[in-house]
């Protein structure tokens, strides 16, 4: 039955033509193992992702960035922490999170879940979406503007000058993280 497959198969896996020499045992051998590496998990990986703006600051401070990844069949599947400490400061501008594998360049448009959540009065959790910007290492997030305007903005931190509840989301903060403050993006793009 192998045989009957044809030479070009979805997951490469080994098919013998039918006018190949018989070796039965060694073709389903081959087959099996093809199938079971293409079926196994793959490792997920540790990295630290980066944290950059577009203004003219950059941000700084005690933020915690974890981020977790594996890629599988095209696909890249991340689990990224900001998580902030005592006193995360700084970054003018909208705010970027950096990926392990760069998006695939020819899909413009991915995007996967993303949460922000403030502690603090006027806070609240804060649901929106990461994007993959194809063909780089870069991922924008929207949220919210505030808890009563739920139109979607690029994350921004505050103002030149740091206004408090100027950036996006409306927070009552100097900057885009405060103390103990999180932002979470979790899925997959295709790469």
């Amino acid at each position: 039955m192998i045989g009957r497959m044809g030479a070009t198969t979805t997951y490469g896996w080994p098919t013998p033509n039918l006018t190949d020499p018989a070796n039965g045992p060694q073709n389903i051998y081959d087959a099996a193992t093809a199938i079971e590496n293409t079926v196994k998990d793959t490792t997920t990986t540790d990295y630290t992702p980066a944290w950059s703006s577009d203004g003219s600051v950059q941000p700084g401070g005690t933020i915690t960035k974890l981020g977790k990844y594996r890629v599988d069949h095209g696909k890249c599947s991340i689990w990224i922490s900001f998580l902030g400490g005592a006193s995360p400061s700084g970054g003018t501008g909208h705010l970027y999170i950096g990926l392990p594998v760069a998006p695939r360049a020819g899909l413009t448009f991915q995007i996967m879940d993303a949460w922000f959540w403030c502690p603090y009065a006027g806070g609240g959790v804060y649901k929106g979406f990461g994007r993959p910007y194809a063909g780089n290492l870069t991922m924008g997030l929207w949220f919210p503007t505030s808890a009563s305007d739920t139109r979607l903005n690029q994350w921004t931190n505050a103002t030149e000058g740091n206004g408090a509840g100027t950036g996006v989301p409306l927070i009552p903060s100097w900057y885009g993280m405060i103390s103990n403050s999180e932002v979470v993006v979790q899925g997959s793009y295709f790469v």
